[in-house]
């Protein structure tokens, strides 16, 4: 195991910038976000990640949280690990999904390690392990094209055995979810629990109708939700699922593009009462820019559509 700290070169920088700048767009047939992301809010964030926000200190301030490297399975895994000051704390592995990293969860650091501190009871104090899926930012990709979220699993639980924690935790959402589902599933006696936000259901225990129970009320709602997902939101499963080769080309070359795949995600995932801000959302894209890992983040898509492995376990 070693120490890590994060440094994106002057010269990747000077680069980044100067495709911004330069960068060639399409015409617009309207503003809005009816052909996807909104061409304005594209506009406004590339100008201000061009000219206006300041890389060196958001590194800054992610190198204040103690980030290591470690092989395991052969490969490089970066982790973030911040041991509690509460003597007896429990582990807990924090788990990010696509298109995030492990720099969204670091606003939970304080109250989750020092509760104390933040007027919440010592004894909800966790030792937190927040790692850099495998093919994401500074973790190395697997070269197994089969390669899926199940997994990840026992590589996550290799990397907490290796930091001498025999049970655990696991929270996690979207990919996140999926990994922290087969933790529970295939290293049972190791874990404590789990805590998802992102949940599928499957058939009941021995078969039956999932929807045995639910109101009419109820299965048209979902029925609803469902057809507008698929409809508006799912892109990214068709095409990171079938080609996400040819999509990587694109996304690798130009930091627009970039910017404009995960933007249109973030705003269709999120609260528009309560927007994520603009920094928050150039952190991430500068981590995968800088990093050159969004090839290999959304490979996963297709080892889950096309292997023998599924995105969750079937035992609940």
């Amino acid at each position: 195991m070693k120490p890590f700290r994060i440094r994106v070169g002057d010269a990747a920088l000077d680069d980044l910038r100067a495709r911004l700048r330069r960068a060639r767009r399409p015409g617009v047939l309207t503003d809005g976000d009816a052909y996807g992301v909104d061409p304005r809010d594209l506009r406004d964030l590339c100008a201000y990640w061009a000219d206006g926000f300041d890389w060196r200190r958001i590194e800054g301030e992610l190198n204040e949280i103690p980030q290591f490297t470690a092989t395991i399975e052969g490969r490089r895994l970066h982790f973030a690990w911040i041991r509690s000051p509460e003597p007896g704390a429990h582990p807990l592995v924090l788990l990010h999904g696509w298109p995030g990293s492990f720099r969204e969860f670091r606003r939970m650091i304080g109250p989750l390690t020092d509760p104390r501190a933040h007027g919440v009871d010592p004894a909800d104090a966790f030792d937190l392990v927040v790692p850099s899926l495998p093919g994401y930012l500074f973790s190395e990709p697997s070269d197994d094209p089969g390669y899926d979220y199940r997994r990840v699993a026992g590589a996550v639980a290799a990397l907490m055995e290796s930091l001498g924690y025999a049970r655990f935790g696991a929270a996690g959402g979207d990919a996140g979810a999926a990994v922290a589902a087969w933790l529970g599933a295939d290293f049972p006696k190791h874990l404590s629990g789990i805590h998802l936000t992102t949940v599928l259901v499957g058939r009941p225990p021995g078969g039956g109708d999932p929807m045995d129970g639910v109101t009419a009320e109820e299965a048209e709602a979902l029925r609803v939700h469902r057809e507008v997902f698929l409809a508006e939101q799912a892109a990214h499963l068709e095409i990171q699922g079938t080609r996400p080769q040819t999509l990587a080309y694109a996304l690798e070359d130009s930091p627009v593009g970039l910017a404009a795949w995960f933007l249109d995600k973030v705003r269709m995932w999120s609260d528009p009462e309560t927007p994520i801000d603009r920094d928050e959302i150039l952190t991430n894209l500068t981590l995968y820019w800088a990093t050159g890992s969004v090839a290999s983040s959304m490979r996963y898509y297709h080892a889950v559509r096309h292997g023998a492995g599924r995105f969750f376990p079937d035992r609940r």
